[in-house]
């Protein structure tokens, strides 16, 4: 991160940089890590109460901040289904699964989680969006396949696919010449990611803390504060071990996903609040991730 940071101040990675090498990650380098986290992966263990405990949590801040949008700042048009996004739909398919690699060496926990966001949060969010802006879009299930067709999602089902093969007892092992350049690739995965993020933050300006903004600031306090104090709640709840519960609390810090962005742009309502959210998210997720670390590592 810190090379990114120090790259972008100096000039080495102008304006669009981090979208550039974002999207080249997106397109092939965390497809390559979904593909092969997942086929190594044990599916009972992908699936588990600690999946449980964060799709719960997302339900939770989801419904919460939709309510305090409404009822507390009168939030109407759809600005308060974005303010429920930015606090509880989570950049999971993305730095979500560098944060888990590096901090519990299990990236395929994300992946319940990816497929709760896409199969339940996404179509939900299309439908009230749309009724609430009155804008036409594409039927909802056209809407959901079309998120199965981006790369990352394809690895993952891939992969997902290839796990639940060799579990049924179908021998299989991946040929040399494809598993060598593939190592290679999702090697360099996780520290592009952290590289990347520098990038944007050493690019990035942020807003400033008035009254108009509180609502925002509100939902980022709830994603990065109160999602990982509930997930831990609901991790000790449930009685997880304590491998389990830092996986758990790990997921719960991660930051509000670009997607919110994309839909608040599409629909034209809380731009200002998804932009600003994803930024600051992806800022104050890491200091906390690292307390979280401490604590419970």
């Amino acid at each position: 991160m810190a090379v990114g940071f120090i790259t972008a101040k100096l000039g080495g990675a102008g304006a669009g940089a981090d979208r550039l090498l974002s999207k080249l990650i997106f397109n092939v380098f965390l497809p390559a890590l979904l593909f092969s986290t997942m086929a190594k992966a044990d599916v009972h263990g992908v699936f588990s109460l600690t999946a449980l405990v964060n799709i719960v949590q997302a339900i939770v801040l989801f419904a919460a901040f939709y309510l305090l949008s409404v009822k507390i700042f009168g939030q109407r048009d759809g600005t308060q289904t974005i303010m429920a996004l930015t606090a509880s739909y989570t950049n999971v398919g993305n730095l979500g699964v560098a944060y888990l690699a590096v901090t519990t060496g299990n990236p395929e926990a994300g992946a319940p989680i990816i497929l709760f966001q896409l199969c339940v949060m996404a179509p939900l969010t299309f439908t009230l969006l749309e009724r609430q802006t009155g804008g036409e879009s594409a039927p909802i299930y056209i809407e959901v396949a079309r998120t199965f067709t981006k790369p990352p999602i394809v690895a993952l089902l891939v992969g997902l696919a290839y796990a639940l093969v060799r579990l049924a007892g179908v021998p299989l092992s991946m040929p040399a010449m494809i598993n060598m350049p593939l190592t290679m690739v999702v090697n360099a995965t996780v520290p592009l990611m952290m590289i990347a993020l520098g990038i944007s933050f050493g690019l990035e300006r942020f807003p400033r803390l008035t009254r108009e903004y509180v609502p925002m600031y509100l939902a980022v306090a709830g994603r990065v504060l109160i999602g990982p104090l509930l997930s831990w709640g609901l991790a000790l709840a449930f009685q997880l071990p304590a491998p389990a519960v830092l996986t758990a609390v790990v997921v719960g810090c991660f930051p509000t996903a670009n997607n919110v962005f994309v839909y608040a742009q599409r629909y034209g309502v809380g731009v200002e609040t998804a932009r600003d959210g994803v930024a600051l998210t992806t800022v104050f997720s890491m200091p906390v991730l690292l307390c979280v670390v401490a604590l419970l590592h």
